[in-house]
Protein backbone atom coordinates (compact mmCIF):
# COMPACT_ATOMS: atom_id res chain seq x y z
CA UNK A 1 0.00 0.00 0.00
CA UNK A 2 2.05 2.72 -1.02
CA UNK A 3 0.50 5.56 0.94
CA UNK A 4 1.25 3.45 4.28
CA UNK A 5 4.80 2.74 2.79
CA UNK A 6 5.37 6.78 2.50
CA UNK A 7 4.10 7.49 5.45
CA UNK A 8 6.47 5.46 7.31
CA UNK A 9 9.44 6.58 5.42
CA UNK A 10 8.15 10.37 6.20
CA UNK A 11 8.05 9.44 9.91
CA UNK A 12 11.36 7.36 9.87
CA UNK A 13 13.44 10.55 8.35
CA UNK A 14 11.75 12.83 10.77
CA UNK A 15 13.04 10.14 13.82
CA UNK A 16 16.45 10.30 12.21
CA UNK A 17 16.24 6.11 11.98
CA UNK A 18 15.76 5.31 8.33
CA UNK A 19 19.19 3.78 8.20
CA UNK A 20 17.50 1.80 11.10
CA UNK A 21 14.15 0.44 9.31
CA UNK A 22 13.71 -2.62 6.90
CA UNK A 23 10.51 -1.69 4.94
CA UNK A 24 9.40 -4.80 2.96
CA UNK A 25 6.59 -5.03 0.83
CA UNK A 26 6.09 -8.42 -0.81
CA UNK A 27 4.19 -11.49 -0.44
CA UNK A 28 4.75 -12.57 3.17
CA UNK A 29 4.87 -16.01 2.85
CA UNK A 30 8.32 -16.01 0.08
CA UNK A 31 10.33 -13.14 2.16
CA UNK A 32 9.58 -15.59 4.83
CA UNK A 33 11.10 -18.55 3.40
CA UNK A 34 14.04 -16.52 2.00
CA UNK A 35 14.68 -14.07 5.01
CA UNK A 36 18.04 -15.23 7.10
CA UNK A 37 17.76 -11.98 9.13
CA UNK A 38 16.15 -11.01 13.10
CA UNK A 39 13.82 -8.17 13.56
CA UNK A 40 13.62 -6.40 16.62
CA UNK A 41 10.30 -5.44 15.08
CA UNK A 42 7.89 -6.96 12.98
CA UNK A 43 4.86 -5.07 11.50
CA UNK A 44 2.34 -7.31 9.58
CA UNK A 45 -0.38 -5.95 7.36
CA UNK A 46 -1.58 -7.85 5.52
CA UNK A 47 -4.89 -7.95 3.67
CA UNK A 48 -8.08 -8.47 5.94
CA UNK A 49 -9.09 -11.29 3.19
CA UNK A 50 -5.93 -13.34 3.27
CA UNK A 51 -6.88 -17.00 3.12
CA UNK A 52 -4.38 -18.04 6.00
CA UNK A 53 -4.29 -14.75 8.06
CA UNK A 54 -5.04 -16.52 11.06
CA UNK A 55 -1.72 -18.73 10.95
CA UNK A 56 0.56 -16.05 9.84
CA UNK A 57 1.74 -14.81 13.50
CA UNK A 58 2.57 -18.77 14.13
CA UNK A 59 4.24 -18.71 10.68
CA UNK A 60 6.46 -15.51 11.38
CA UNK A 61 7.35 -16.33 15.22
CA UNK A 62 8.31 -20.12 13.93
CA UNK A 63 10.75 -18.66 11.24
CA UNK A 64 12.44 -17.21 14.68
CA UNK A 65 12.55 -13.91 12.40
CA UNK A 66 11.56 -11.86 15.63
CA UNK A 67 14.92 -10.87 17.94
CA UNK A 68 14.66 -12.49 21.75
CA UNK A 69 13.23 -8.82 22.95
CA UNK A 70 11.16 -8.12 19.85
CA UNK A 71 7.85 -7.29 18.83
CA UNK A 72 5.60 -8.70 16.58
CA UNK A 73 2.05 -6.32 15.49
CA UNK A 74 -0.02 -7.77 13.33
CA UNK A 75 -2.99 -5.66 11.52
CA UNK A 76 -6.56 -7.49 11.65
CA UNK A 77 -9.78 -6.89 12.05
CA UNK A 78 -12.25 -8.21 14.29
CA UNK A 79 -13.13 -11.28 12.38
CA UNK A 80 -9.78 -12.80 13.48
CA UNK A 81 -8.51 -12.94 17.38
CA UNK A 82 -5.34 -14.10 18.67
CA UNK A 83 -5.91 -14.20 22.58
CA UNK A 84 -5.12 -17.48 22.58
CA UNK A 85 -1.47 -17.44 21.04
CA UNK A 86 1.17 -18.68 23.54
CA UNK A 87 2.91 -15.40 22.60
CA UNK A 88 0.09 -13.29 22.21
CA UNK A 89 0.59 -9.64 24.95
CA UNK A 90 -2.26 -7.58 23.96
CA UNK A 91 -4.29 -6.00 21.60
CA UNK A 92 -5.40 -1.97 20.70
CA UNK A 93 -8.61 -1.24 18.88
CA UNK A 94 -8.97 1.63 16.60
CA UNK A 95 -12.36 1.32 15.49
CA UNK A 96 -12.72 -1.59 13.10
CA UNK A 97 -8.82 -1.99 12.97
CA UNK A 98 -7.15 -4.35 15.51
CA UNK A 99 -3.38 -4.72 16.66
CA UNK A 100 -2.25 -7.75 18.07
CA UNK A 101 0.92 -7.77 19.98
CA UNK A 102 3.39 -10.79 20.46
CA UNK A 103 6.43 -11.33 22.06
CA UNK A 104 9.31 -13.64 20.89
CA UNK A 105 8.44 -17.45 20.63
CA UNK A 106 11.92 -18.13 22.40
CA UNK A 107 10.98 -15.20 25.04
CA UNK A 108 8.45 -17.49 25.59
CA UNK A 109 10.14 -20.84 25.96
CA UNK A 110 12.88 -19.35 27.72
CA UNK A 111 9.98 -18.21 30.36
CA UNK A 112 8.32 -21.45 31.21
Amino acid sequence: FPPAVAFVKKIAAELGIQEAIRIVRADVYKFISSNTLQFDYIFAGPPYPLPDIDTLPETILQARMLKLDGLLVMEHNPNHSFQQHPCYQEERHYGTTIFSFFRSLDLVTEEE
